[in-house]
């Protein structure tokens, strides 16, 4: 059982086109801007939230192409584990 949810930020190795892959490969984690909800979303600021902001901007708020903001939310941890991985995969290859 979940003692509840939270927020983890990461970077994937690589740029633009790895974080894209890695988001067209999670099932079970929402695309979302907010991240406040039960269930696991994931966003990417530098083309979700932050897209309208100057990149030389962003870059000096350490918001990069390759950053993840995920919030986990209630389901089961295998589940979650799992489909963050089948993401990873499809980055790694």
């Amino acid at each position: 059982m979940s003692a509840g949810a939270g927020i983890i930020t990461f970077y994937l190795k690589g740029g633009l086109t790895e974080s894209r892959q890695f988001l067209e490969n999670t099932s079970m984690f929402l695309c979302a801007e907010s991240l406040g909800a039960v269930e696991s979303l994931l966003d990417h600021p530098a083309i979700m939230t932050h897209a309208s902001v100057a990149p030389e901007v962003r870059a000096e708020l350490g918001i990069s192409d390759n950053m993840i903001r995920a919030a986990v939310g209630i389901e089961s941890e295998e589940d979650i584990i799992n489909d963050l991985k089948k993401g990873l995969d499809a980055v790694v290859g």
